[in-house]
């Protein structure tokens, strides 16, 4: 009873840190690589074929590798990440 309680749960939160993710990709200011990379850990507590497909996918694989073996996300998705917060913002101030 408690490991498939415990497996579901790692799961929902694995789906929800991945939605957040993909939901970091059109919002500025959410940051989408940390929420792949919660997703991707929960996915290889619980569901290793996600982990898999995850580590697998051309644009999130990579990001997720880095971290892994290096504990470091690369420049370009800082650089990125940086840019948008800033947009974010002033798009904040503009609008107030």
């Amino acid at each position: 009873m408690w490991p498939r309680l415990r497996q579901l749960l790692w799961r929902a939160l694995a789906l929800l840190s991945l939605a957040l993710g993909l939901v970091g990709i059109v919002l500025p200011g959410l940051p989408t690589v940390p929420f792949v990379l919660l997703a991707a850990w929960c996915f290889g507590k619980a569901h290793p074929a996600w982990e898999a497909r995850l580590l697998d996918h051309p644009t999130y694989g990579p990001p997720i590798r880095a971290w892994r073996e290096q504990g470091a996300i690369p420049l370009r998705a800082k650089q990125i990440a940086t840019l948008m917060m800033t947009c974010s913002g002033i798009m904040t101030a503009l609008t107030l």
